[in-house]
């Protein structure tokens, strides 16, 4: 078997590593949860949208996009009607009398 001696130095060197490694893994985790429930909630969201688009009584459910993403922000109302675009005169001839 073979044995092997550490030093001081390297013994405090390997326990700072084992520190930052903790430490990072412990931030990774958190990370990980954070992640978890945005896909989570993304995936529900994607879910109620298609139920909205395709399912039956679309209508109804059209209620629930208000409570999924928060109140919609009032639209800007024209203030003239919209204007038909001129017409182009037409290349035929027009029939002699």
């Amino acid at each position: 078997m073979l044995e092997t001696t550490l030093s001081a130095a390297d013994f405090d060197l390997l326990r700072a590593e084992n520190e930052r490694f903790q430490a990072d893994n412990a931030r990774f985790s958190a990370e990980i949860k954070r992640l978890s429930a945005l896909v989570e909630k993304l995936t529900f969201q994607l879910a109620m949208l298609k139920r909205m688009q395709f399912g039956q009584k679309s209508e109804a459910l059209s209620v629930l996009m208000g409570d999924l993403f928060g109140t919609p922000t009032d639209l800007e109302q024209p203030t003239a009607p919209p204007q038909a675009p001129p017409r182009k005169a037409s290349r035929e001839p027009k029939a002699a009398p």
